[in-house]
């Protein structure tokens, strides 16, 4: 099952990650700037807000699992149950996402 296409969605998914959270801090600006203007719209803006973080997060979530699939393909064994503070970990999950 382990396949470079998958190393490659992965890659793409931790990529798109970066748009997901561009856009909802785009939207939390228009929505501030919409409740400014009128008062009255607070409540529905601020259903907005919770909605679009729910989405936010989800994005979140999935570039965490694509993290996990690439660093089992290619991340030595950190020794940690946290890879994040692994410098190797890093290093591969940059590799692997073209950040190099």
């Amino acid at each position: 099952m382990r396949s470079p296409a998958r190393s490659s969605a992965a890659a793409e998914i931790i990529d798109a990650d970066q748009g997901v959270d561009e856009r909802f801090r785009a939207i939390l600006r228009q929505l501030v700037t919409f409740m400014m203007e009128d008062p009255r719209s607070i409540t529905s803006a601020l259903d907005t807000v919770w909605a679009a973080k729910a989405i936010e997060r989800v994005g979140d979530h999935a570039k965490n699992i694509a993290e996990h699939v690439i660093t089992s393909r290619k991340a030595p064994t950190c020794g940690t149950r946290r890879p994040r503070k692994c410098a190797a970990w890093s290093r591969a999950v940059e590799a692997a996402s073209g950040n190099r």
